[in-house]
């Protein structure tokens, strides 16, 4: 048999233990998020040195276009996190949408990068540098992530 519950009652057993939290401010969530990718990045550089040509002080053109297509994914894809968590009554929450269109544009980058000539190395060779590239920012953006989170 079910029982009936008043559910003046029913609301306050649900919030009974509850207690209000200091909401995340933009800043300090963006200086967060940020102080997560420098380390991550310092942890990567620690773990396997910089790029040769980096390291040379020769910095591929199109390297710099997809890093900034990744840091631009990065930025969207952050303040939709920071501003999703504020808790507020007719909050906005479509900035997901600018992520999803920086990460949209990745794969129209990565033909643009595949495709580009003037390089003597073979393909084999640009997939399995693609394929590390992908494990090691994934790897590196989990700390980012854990910190989100």
């Amino acid at each position: 048999m079910t029982m009936l519950r008043n559910s003046d009652a029913l609301i306050a057993e649900l919030v009974g233990g509850l207690e209000p939290v200091k909401p995340l401010r933009f800043g300090a969530g963006m200086a967060l998020a940020l102080a997560a990718a420098t380390a991550a990045t310092l942890l990567v550089i620690a773990l396997f040195g910089l790029r040769a040509d980096i390291a040379a002080g020769r910095v591929n053109a199109m390297h710099l276009v997809t890093t900034g297509l990744y840091l631009g994914l990065a930025l969207a894809a952050t303040s939709t996190v920071i501003i999703m968590s504020r808790p507020q009554v007719g909050s906005d929450h479509t900035g997901w949408r600018w992520a999803a269109g920086m990460a949209g544009m990745l794969p129209l980058a990565a033909l643009i990068v595949g495709s580009s000539s003037g390089s003597d190395v073979s393909l084999a060779q640009k997939m399995d540098h693609g394929r590390l590239c992908l494990v090691m920012g994934g790897s590196a953006s989990l700390v980012v992530f854990a910190t989100l989170v």
